[in-house]
């Protein structure tokens, strides 16, 4: 996993199946979680992962008192978004699932340093995460 992704893009798909690139759509439906209201993808040569209308999130989960390093909303969004589907899922596995975040961040055009930053922190705790998630599916 030296390179990102070859030819990575992140956007949105609209009702007539066209990407836009950008950032994800999503409403608002408490205070702590949010929607996706247009399919949401990370593409790039031989692969995709797209995140369905109807997928619930909170964005990145930054404990507060780093919100003024690291904002709770931003370039992040977006990878933030398809990040927490791919830990939700399980999908491929969570080293992966972490390099994806920080290549769709850099696409994205999350500063160099906070997005290494947002990467460091999810490959040190995000252990947690992915475990319960793995235990909650075995029998």
């Amino acid at each position: 996993m030296s390179d990102c992704f070859k030819n990575l893009r992140i956007g949105t798909i609209d009702p007539s199946g066209e990407f836009i690139p950008g950032q994800p759509v999503v409403k608002r439906i408490n205070s702590k979680e949010l929607i996706v209201v247009e399919p949401y993808v990370a593409e790039w040569d031989g692969g995709s992962v797209v995140v369905e209308t109807g997928f619930k999130h909170d964005l990145a989960s930054i404990p507060r008192i780093f919100h003024v390093i690291i904002p709770k909303t931003g370039l992040h969004d977006g990878p933030s978004v398809i990040h927490d589907w791919c830990y939700v899922n399980l999908h491929k596995s969570r080293a992966w699932s972490d390099w994806l975040f920080l290549c769709c961040m850099r696409v994205a055009g999350s500063w160099c340093l906070r997005r290494n930053v947002m990467w460091l922190a999810v490959r040190v705790g995000g252990w947690i995460p992915w475990n319960r998630r793995v235990a909650r599916q075995q029998p």
